[in-house]
């Protein structure tokens, strides 16, 4: 029926969820906002990245209920609940995060830096780390997990050339 709808979610929402692959599958759901009292920090940081906005607002997220209307006004940061008539303010986003959001994201870049990072790196050094250097267990999670220092430098130049800015000022 063309509604978006906004999910009221408890407390380290998104907790567990170290891929883009989570938020990009609440936005492609049409998910407008997600509400919650605390969000992981690596969901967050995801969600923003794809432009999936999420507002961290306690009293909002317990006090909205299933079925209410709800609008979020989010360069003030006040989340209304036309149901009820009662309003609650969370923190305004920066300008540059609200730039990011506005823009959309950056789903594609995101999607294809994964992509190489996992299958092309991680996972080739994982598999070395496991049966041909034998490292102890402990070590191979640290070398799964190093996925993020190998998008660190494709990220940087990204960020430099303002992408985000450019599809939010077309």
């Amino acid at each position: 029926e063309g509604r978006r709808e906004i999910i009221i979610g408890g407390r380290n929402w998104g907790s567990g969820s170290s891929r883009e692959h989570a938020p990009l599958a609440i936005k492609s759901c049409g998910v407008k906002c997600v509400i919650a009292p605390s969000f992981a920090r690596i969901f967050y940081r995801n969600s923003i990245n794809i432009g999936l906005p999420i507002v961290e607002c306690t009293q909002a997220a317990e006090e909205i209920q299933a079925g209410d209307q709800v609008e979020v006004d989010f360069a003030t940061g006040v989340i209304t609940d036309v149901t009820t008539g009662k309003t609650y303010q969370s923190a305004p986003f920066p300008a540059f995060i609200e730039g990011i959001i506005q823009g959309g994201g950056d789903a594609k870049f995101n999607m294809a830096l994964n992509l190489i990072s996992t299958w092309a790196i991680v996972m080739p050094l994982s598999f070395m780390a496991a049966f041909w250097w034998k490292l102890p267990v402990e070590w191979v999670g640290v070398v799964i997990q190093s996925d993020q220092i190998f998008k660190c430098l494709p990220t940087w130049l990204h960020f430099r050339k303002y992408t985000w800015m450019k599809k939010l000022t077309r």
